[in-house]
Parts: C-alpha cells; sequence; structure tokens
C-alpha cells in the first residue's frame, strides 16, 4: 500500500471518528439507561387491535380524519410496533440501525458523484451535528427519517437511469435503466406515503432532469431527460394538488402559503434554530475551500456529475424548507434538512480535503467532533432526563395512594396536553389500576366534568400556566420535567 493511500484511508477513519463516538453512546444509552415508550402517539399505536394490516387500516384512518395521507408510515408503525411491544430498548436500537442505513445510503450516493470515498462518512459527521436529526433517534414515533429512507433509494436509481447521461464508467442498457427509472418513481412515491412534505424532493428530482436537459440539450439525450422531468414535477403536483383539496382538514387545516405571517414567523425561526445550527459548517466549508485555492489547488472538479449533484441536493433544501415554511420548520419536522444540508456541503469540501493532508484533516476532524458532541450531549441529556423523570413519575404515580385504589375517582389536571392523555393510558397498560384520564387544563380550579382538581401535574417545558396559582399546594412528587401538586385538604 502506498503512503498515499495510507494518508488518505487515516484520513477517513478520522472523519468516521465524530460519527462513531456518537452511535456507540447511543448504543450505550439506550441498552442500559432507562429508555420506554414516548406518550400519545406511541400508545396510540400500541392500542391498536387485530393482524399487522388491520393495524395498519385503523392507524391510516386516524390519519386521514387528522388531514393527513401517510399509509406507509402506518403500514411501519402496524409491523414494527407490534414486533416490538413489549421491548422498547429493542425498539430504539433497531430504530438506530435504520438510521445508519439511511445515512451510510446517503454517503454512497455521494460517493458515487464525487468518487470520493470521504464522502461515506462525511455525510453522516455533518448530519449529526444538526440537533433536530436527533429527534429521529429519541422519538420511536417520528417519522421523517422514512421519508429520507425512500428518497435514498430513488436517488441511486436515478443516478443508475443517468449513467449514460453523467459519464458514469459502465453504460447500462436501455431496458435496465427505464427499470431503474421506474423504481425511482415507485420510492419517491413510498416517500410521499411516509410523510406530505416529501413531495418537496420529487419536485427536486424532476427540475434537476429538466435542467440536465437543458444541459444536454445538444445531445441525442434532451427529449427523454426534458420529458421525464416534465411527468415527474406534474405527478408531484398532482399528488400535493389531490393532498391540499380532498385531504387537508382538522389538523392540517391551517397549512396555507398565504398566511404571510406565519411563514414570516417561521422564517424567523428557521434561521434561529436551523441556519445558525449549520453556520459552523458553512464557515468550514470556506476556510478549506479558500485553504485548497491559497495552496493552488483546485477547489473541486465541476464535472457535469457533480453540477447535477449540487443542483439536486440544494433543490431538495430550499423545497423541503418552502414546503415547511407554512407549517413548522423546527423541531423533528426539519430532520431532512440535516441529511440535506450535508449533501450540499460534502459535495463542496469531499475533493478539498485529501489533498489538504493530515496535519490540517486533523484540526477540522476535532473541530467537528467537538462540535458534534455539544450538540450530541445537549439532545441527549434532554431526552433521556425526560425520560427517566417520565418513568419515574408513572412509577411512583403507580404506587401511591389514592392512585393504587383500583377505580378510585381521582381528579388530576395537567399543563400538558399529551401526558394529560398518554401517562394514565401508559400505565393502565401495564396495570389494572384502570385509572381515568387527566384533564389538560391551565386553570387548576376550573371544574372539568363537574370534578374540582384533585391533583395538578405540571411539567416546565409546556407553558400557560401561572405557578402562583398553586401556592399552598403540597408537593407530593417532583422533578426536572415533572411536579405533582396535590390539592390541600380542606380544614
Amino acid at each position: 500500500m502506498t503512503s498515499d493511500k495510507k494518508r488518505d484511508n487515516f484520513i477517513i477513519f478520522s472523519w468516521s471518528l465524530p460519527v462513531i463516538a456518537i452511535l456507540l453512546t447511543l448504543i450505550y444509552s439506550f441498552s442500559f439507561k432507562p429508555w420506554s415508550w414516548g406518550l400519545m402517539d406511541d400508545l396510540q399505536i400500541l392500542s391498536l387491535k387485530g393482524n399487522v394490516f388491520e393495524r395498519a387500516w385503523s392507524y391510516f384512518q386516524g390519519f386521514l380524519s387528522f388531514g393527513e395521507f401517510k399509509f406507509i408510515w402506518a403500514l411501519h408503525c402496524a409491523i414494527f410496533y407490534k414486533i416490538f411491544e413489549n421491548a422498547p430498548k429493542l425498539f430504539y436500537i433497531f430504530k438506530l440501525f435504520e438510521i445508519c442505513l439511511i445515512l451510510f445510503i446517503w454517503g454512497l450516493a455521494v460517493f458515487r458523484i464525487t468518487r470520493q470515498k470521504i464522502s461515506i462518512v462525511l455525510v453522516s459527521a455533518i448530519t449529526l451535528s444538526f440537533h433536530y436529526f436527533y429527534d429521529a433517534f429519541f422519538y420511536l414515533s417520528s417519522h421523517e427519517y422514512l421519508g429520507l429512507f425512500f428518497v435514498g433509494l430513488a436517488l441511486h436509481c436515478l443516478l443508475n437511469s443517468l449513467d449514460p447521461v453523467l459519464d458514469f464508467e459502465q453504460t447500462k442498457e436501455q431496458g435496465f435503466r427505464c427499470l431503474q427509472w421506474f423504481f425511482c418513481l415507485l420510492f419517491l412515491f413510498l416517500s410521499y406515503g411516509c410523510k406530505e412534505t416529501f413531495v418537496a424532493c420529487g419536485i427536486a428530482f424532476g427540475l434537476t432532469l429538466i435542467a440536465l436537459s437543458w444541459m444536454k440539450r445538444k445531445t441525442v439525450h434532451f427529449k427523454p431527460l426534458f420529458f421525464a422531468g416534465i411527468v415527474l414535477v406534474l405527478f408531484t403536483f398532482s399528488y400535493a394538488f389531490i393532498l391540499m383539496t380532498f385531504v387537508k382538514s382538522s389538523h392540517t387545516s391551517g397549512y396555507s402559503f398565504t398566511n404571510f405571517p406565519k411563514i414570516w414567523g417561521n422564517v424567523q425561526a428557521w434561521f434561529k434554530k436551523d441556519f445558525l445550527n449549520h453556520f459552523p459548517w458553512l464557515i468550514a466549508t470556506i476556510l478549506i475551500l479558500w485553504k485548497n485555492k491559497a495552496s493552488g489547488k483546485k477547489m473541486f472538479e465541476a464535472d457535469m456529475r457533480f453540477l447535477v449533484g449540487l443542483l439536486l441536493s440544494v433543490l431538495l433544501y430550499v423545497g423541503f424548507l418552502l414546503v415547511l415554511l407554512p407549517w413548522n420548520p423546527i423541531i423533528y419536522f426539519a430532520t431532512p434538512l440535516g441529511l440535506f444540508f450535508a449533501f450540499i456541503i460534502t459535495l463542496l469540501i469531499s475533493q478539498s480535503l485529501p489533498p489538504m493532508g493530515m496535519r490540517m484533516n486533523i484540526f477540522f476532524v476535532l473541530c467537528a467532533l467537538t462540535f458534534n458532541q455539544v450538540v450530541f450531549q445537549y439532545a441527549l441529556a434532554r431526552e433521556s432526563t425526560y425520560q427517566k423523570d417520565t418513568i419515574h413519575l408513572m412509577e411512583w404515580i403507580e404506587h401511591h395512594e389514592p392512585f393504587q385504589t383500583k377505580g378510585s375517582d381521582i381528579s388530576v389536571f395537567s399543563n400538558a396536553m399529551e401526558a394529560a392523555f398518554a401517562i394514565p393510558g401508559h400505565i393502565n397498560r401495564k396495570t389494572d389500576l384502570d385509572l381515568e384520564e387527566f384533564h389538560w387544563t391551565t386553570q387548576p380550579d376550573l371544574k372539568q366534568d363537574g370534578k374540582r382538581c384533585q391533583f395538578y401535574l405540571y411539567s416546565p417545558r409546556f407553558h400557560g400556566i401561572n405557578v402562583n396559582a398553586l401556592k399552598g399546594w403540597e408537593v407530593v412528587f417532583v422533578s426536572k420535567n415533572w411536579i405533582l401538586y396535590q390539592r390541600p385538604k380542606e380544614k
């Protein structure tokens, strides 16, 4: 093995460290820390009855009633919540490996575009610096990651179908390319069934094909590329129109491209939460490209594959963001933005990193490792503490009077909407206490169903209540995320 090859392999291994450190920590945490089910969504799925298809149909109908059309996600839940219904820790570990597979699929796709092996690990290293991407690990019911799986497969099929156009080393038979184009469309359609926002990816693929047809307008490939792009864009717009016209209702009824105050507020939220999270990598990219240019080296080889990949990656990010702006561009909704951003940055710097030498690469690896660990440890500490506190709260309720008395008429109010429904539901699922649902309200003295509040479950994570209203109440359980108050007995 030559010294240059050893150096390149060492650089690739170095860039894998920010990824390996996080994944090993996650495996340890999920295996030995008190992780269990999430609240409302998990309880609803676990409560489904029947075989896999009956469960999937019931869950899909629930989505429809809320104005959502997530048939693939409903099927995924019906299968895997059934498999892991008594082993939530194994479910977290299984989902971890699902996400690792997704990161590998995307890294491999970028490698096919750049021909730089470092791309495979670089995509993961950059993605794992995005704060909201960790919601995919910590919330079992978050489903954006599954759409990324199908879009990643569609990307590989697209690259297979474009072999002769992008001057790949091997030119496939036309029948094979047509089959790959069919699977590209199929996988994109399946991603729409995971989350409606992935229609943005279909538009991005279609626009990329149209742009490529213009770049190849003097060749025999012009017309097939142009018509393929037009077909994909029209199909996706038609699908989105059907969603907006016949599916949107209830939960999604507020989705509108004309609600400009909400869109502007979401632009500001994106800038504060998402863009500032991207900012260190943008600075690093500028420094890496500047360093290469100052050394008299090319920043990147701007061949046709690179141009198409860069155009597609930008369209994926911008298009997905535009679809999110009328809704919510932060929390778990923004999970794909982390991977699309990593796609862009990897394309820009993967060709520049190996020529920089080991010292500069180690410097940037240490910076990436530090940044990723800061983001990861913050997300892990927040969610693991919430999980632990919730588990301890449910255990306390199970073993303390008057909750222990089966069928007791206890009135509990809470400022946490999902917890008010889910906590008693999870307790009832594992015990025979038959607790009533808690009442969601921010007014402890307000009567619900003619009942006066005896206990108030307060969470600092949720707002809307003046804690002074609970002055004089006895604190019977306290943790960072939950405080259970008991009304003082009247004299």
